[in-house]
Formats: C-alpha cells, sequence, structure tokens
C-alpha cells in the first residue's frame, strides 16, 4: 500500500510539471526534438527520438494526472488486505503508463512500437486480471483485433526502409503507409468493424477500465491523428468521417438497450470516440484536442463513481439492481450525475465549451445528409442513454443495501480532486488553446442543439414503456450482427488453418516431402535414366500440390 501511495505523488507532482513546462511551451511557441543514435548501417539510423511541444506535454499532464487519481482509487478499490496479487495489479498499471508515455513521446515508427505493443500486450494482462474464463475469451478477441494494428505498424516500418528513416515526420505518407496507418488507427480507438473489443475489455477492474477509456489505450488512435494531421489529405479525412459517424450512430443505439452497467459507459466511450474523429475530420485538430482533454476527465470520473457502485453492489453489474443509489450514496451519485450532464454538454458546464461548439462547427461545414443524420441522431442517443442512467439513479422504489457500507474517504477524495481540477483547467486550457472564430448561425440552428437534448430525453422515456421484440433487441445488442459474424470468422476459418497447420503442415506434408527428399538423395547415386524418371516424378507431385492449393 505504501509503494502505490508513494507512486500516486510521484506522479501527481510529474504531472504538474508536465503542466507548466507545456504552458512554457507554449508561450515560447517551440518545439524540442531530443536524437540518439542507437545503431548505424549504411543510410539507415535506428534512432531514439524524444518530441516536446506545447500538445504533447499537455497530454502527459493529463496521463499522469489521470493515472495518479486512479491509483489512489485503487488502494481502496482492490481490497489490498485480502488481494494475493494486489503487486501484480500495481505492476502492470506502471507498465501501462509507461507504455503510454513511450508513445506519446516518440515520433519515431520504430520506438513507436515499444509502446503500441506495450499497451496491447499490458491490456491482456490486465483483461485476464480476474483469471476467468469470461476474461480469457474477453482477453483473446482484444488482442486478436489490436494485433491487426500491431501487424499494420510493421508494414509501415517496413514500408520507410525505402526512405532511409523510421522518421514519419520527415516523409509524405503515400497511399499504402496510409492505409496501414488508419488500420492502426481504427483498431486501437475502436472504429467501426473493430468496436466490438472495446466492451468485451470490461472484465478488467474498473480502475483499469477508468484508465483504458479515459486517457490511455483508446486514445492513442486519435493522439496519432492528431500528431500528424499535417500529413493526411483531406479526401481520406472524409472517409474518417463516414466511419466514425456510423460508429457513434451505431454505439449509441446499443447502449439505450444495453443492461451491464460499465458496458453503457463502455458504448459512452465508444460514442464519443467516434464523435471527436468525426470532428477530426472536419479538419478542426484543436478541437478535437479539446474535447479529448476535457472528455477523459468527466470519463474517468464517471467509471469511478460506476465502480464504487459495483463494489457496493458485491460485483453485480445488472443496471437493474441501481435502483435509488443516489440516496444510498448521495456523493457519489451526485459525481455520477454531474459527469452525465457534462457528457450530454448540459449548458455552462465544461462538455459545454467543447461540445456545442462540435455540434455548431457540423452545421457550418459541407458534408453529406448521411454523415449528418448519423451525428444528429448519435448525440440525441447520447442525451438518451444518459438520462436513462439519471433517471434510474433517482427511483424512490431503491432496493435494500444488505452490506450497509458507508462511502468510502480514499474513493470519495480521487474523484473529488478529478472534478476539482476538470472545473479549474477545462476552461483554462479553452481560453489558452483554442483559436476562436466567428460562429454566424441561424437562429433555428442554435435552438436545434437544445431540440436534440430534449428529444434524446423523450426517446429515452418513449423507451421505457416500449416493449421491443426479442429478436430485434438481440440483433441491436449483438453489434449488429458483428458477434456472430467474429464467432463464424473464428470457429470456421481459424479451426480449418489450425486443421491445415496441425493435420497437414506438421503431419502429411512434413512426412511425404522428408520421404521425397530421401528418394532424390538416393537417385543421385544412380544412373542418369533412374534420375530422370524420380526428377519427373518429383516435379509432377509439386505440381500437382500447387494447383490443388494455390
Amino acid at each position: 500500500m505504501m509503494n502505490m501511495f508513494i507512486s500516486t505523488i510521484i506522479l501527481f507532482i510529474l504531472s504538474m510539471i508536465f503542466f507548466f513546462n507545456s504552458m512554457f511551451m507554449l508561450l515560447i511557441n517551440k518545439m524540442y526534438i531530443f536524437e540518439w543514435l542507437i545503431f548505424n548501417f549504411n543510410s539507415m539510423k535506428m534512432n531514439f527520438i524524444l518530441m516536446f511541444n506545447f500538445k504533447l506535454l499537455m497530454f502527459l499532464f493529463l496521463v499522469t494526472l489521470i493515472s495518479s487519481m486512479i491509483l489512489m482509487y485503487s488502494m481502496s478499490y482492490m481490497d489490498l488486505s485480502n488481494n494475493f496479487f494486489i503487486y501484480r495489479f500495481y505492476y502492470l498499471m506502471l507498465l501501462f503508463l509507461l507504455s503510454m508515455i513511450f508513445l506519446i513521446l516518440s515520433p519515431n515508427m520504430l520506438t513507436l512500437l515499444l509502446g503500441w505493443d506495450g499497451l496491447g500486450l499490458i491490456s491482456y494482462c490486465l483483461i485476464i486480471y480476474y483469471q476467468k474464463i469470461q476474461s480469457f475469451n474477453s482477453g483473446m478477441l482484444t488482442v486478436i483485433l489490436n494485433r491487426l494494428g500491431d501487424a499494420s505498424l510493421l508494414m509501415i516500418i517496413s514500408f520507410l526502409t525505402m526512405f532511409g528513416s523510421w522518421n514519419l515526420f520527415f516523409y509524405n505518407m503515400n497511399f499504402y503507409i496510409l492505409i496501414m496507418f488508419f488500420m492502426m488507427v481504427f483498431t486501437k480507438s475502436a472504429q467501426l468493424m473493430f468496436m466490438i473489443w472495446l466492451p468485451a475489455a470490461m472484465m478488467a477492474p474498473t480502475p483499469v477500465s477508468s484508465l483504458v477509456h479515459s486517457s490511455t489505450l483508446v486514445t492513442a488512435g486519435i493522439y496519432l491523428l492528431i500528431n500528424y494531421d499535417m500529413m493526411i489529405n483531406l479526401k481520406y479525412k472524409m472517409m474518417i468521417l463516414v466511419i466514425s459517424s456510423l460508429t457513434m450512430l451505431m454505439s449509441g443505439i446499443m447502449a439505450n438497450f444495453e443492461m451491464d452497467f460499465k458496458k453503457i459507459i463502455a458504448l459512452s466511450t465508444l460514442s464519443q470516440l467516434g464523435f471527436m474523429m468525426s470532428i477530426y475530420s472536419l479538419e478542426m485538430t484543436d478541437l478535437t484536442f479539446l474535447h479529448l482533454f476535457i472528455h477523459a476527465f468527466f470519463k474517468s470520473m464517471m467509471f469511478m463513481c460506476t465502480g464504487s457502485f459495483i463494489h457496493y453492489m458485491i460485483g453485480s453489474q445488472n443496471f437493474r439492481f441501481y435502483s435509488g443509489m443516489y440516496y444510498l450514496y448521495p456523493i457519489k451519485g451526485f459525481l455520477l450525475m454531474f459527469s452525465l450532464l457534462m457528457l450530454c454538454g448540459f449548458p455552462f458546464l465544461v462538455g459545454f465549451y467543447s461540445k456545442d461548439l462540435i455540434i455548431e462547427y457540423y452545421f457550418l461545414n459541407k458534408m453529406s445528409i448521411f454523415s449528418i443524420m448519423n451525428l444528429i441522431l448519435g448525440t440525441i442517443f447520447t442525451v438518451s442513454y444518459s438520462f436513462r442512467i439519471m433517471s434510474l439513479l433517482l427511483k424512490m422504489n431503491y432496493m435494500i443495501n444488505l452490506m450497509n457500507l458507508k462511502e468510502d474517504f480514499i474513493m470519495s477524495m480521487s474523484m473529488m480532486i478529478i472534478l476539482l481540477i476538470m472545473l479549474m483547467l477545462s476552461k483554462f486550457v479553452y481560453n489558452f488553446f483554442f483559436i476562436h472564430k466567428n460562429i454566424n448561425l441561424m437562429i433555428i440552428y442554435k435552438y436545434f442543439v437544445f431540440k436534440m437534448m430534449f428529444m434524446g430525453i423523450m426517446f429515452s422515456l418513449i423507451m421505457k414503456n416500449m416493449n421491443l421484440m426479442k429478436k430485434i433487441i438481440l440483433f441491436i445488442k449483438s453489434f449488429f450482427m458483428m458477434e456472430f459474424m467474429y464467432k463464424f470468422f473464428i470457429n470456421n476459418l481459424m479451426m480449418k488453418l489450425i486443421y491445415y497447420e496441425f493435420y497437414f503442415e506438421k503431419g502429411l506434408l512434413e512426412k511425404m516431402t522428408g520421404k521425397m527428399m530421401n528418394f532424390m538423395n538416393n537417385m543421385m547415386m544412380t544412373n542418369f535414366k533412374m534420375k530422370f524418371f524420380y526428377l519427373l516424378l518429383i516435379y509432377i507431385y509439386f505440381m500437382i500440390f500447387f494447383l490443388m492449393f494455390f
């Protein structure tokens, strides 16, 4: 416990150092790059590069501050006196944070691989922390989908060897590097077709989920898009707009039908990731970073409140059992509702600074009717599932609290610190970072933002009294059939590949080719006619093999 407390203090002090240095970098308007040559082979230089600028240091401040509060929260949540594997959890969390810092600091693709693969590996170890079969399945799904992004990064490293450097800042991306880069970003930030792993990762302990969903793993893809913004063509950003708007819409619909409390918050993160990517695709990079900064604070607080409720309910995550929890635990109920109002962009709370601007920029920019409808409906569903949670917490017919647990002081303190820092810093960062522009909208569009909020509230009330068919709910909760598609893929293609590997490559083919090689060696000792005959047989055999399998 003492180690975790010392680490919390060190990370908090480190976050303050990063914050003041970022303000200094903003003041002098400079960027510092430190380069260390490790190995040199002909024209290829294997460099370890560290880059420091305002955005990077501000993001480091965000990651270290939230990590320090989550470690403080974990001291109580993980129940140190009874948890035998607490030191494994502690070291994994620190390694996870170190991998994220590697990813943030390094613009070199070769050294970025350390942080990128470190995030994937350690997230797998944290998901299977409780060592259950459900945790194992979720961890395997997460690591398999993230390996697609890791393979894309390896291919980018291979492509960059033709330029003589692995530093992507010095060279424009060609079409192939760009496709691999998008594959990296979409898998790590769980966009469409790869979104299934994010709710599955909820099998990890709640402090891990809070760290992953606020500032580390899922935000890594968006951070890379912001970092390499100057090298991505606008026509490819329009493709990002379609994918991200669909992700936002689908995750918002699923959150309205989900009954697992943690998965509702996870689908909320998925919706906000699509929201951030959509505004990035409209050339608003600074506004994307502002919403990423604000979202990380209230999402970490939201997960902490949810985790404390689950802690009090002895691990039950069924959403129906949380009726009236506000009256049993008023501090955490107030903080959860406060964070939900920030998520909705309620006027004059911190989420309003970024979210209202983003919606107004939607109406200012030219985009297809398909994308704008997805974004409007996704925003309405965001308000809908937020109001759904609040209405359940405020119900008077609350369940009997059998454990009669008191509110934990350490948990409440960590959440209150995040709330105070968020209230102080969000407007400060907005004034210093965001480039103010005049937004001239018609009055009907300004009113439409409030109409969207009221439509979301009305939709949540309608859904309470609406009995949908079970098949429709099953279709929505299965990620619009994506779960069945992945199961079909694993059960058919993967099993056939395993069958081919064990029964053909390491079985029949290995024995037959081994015997053929022995025949070749023996026939080399006989006369020329016998050599020719057996060589012809070997040629026919390999031709038949080629035609059968290729």
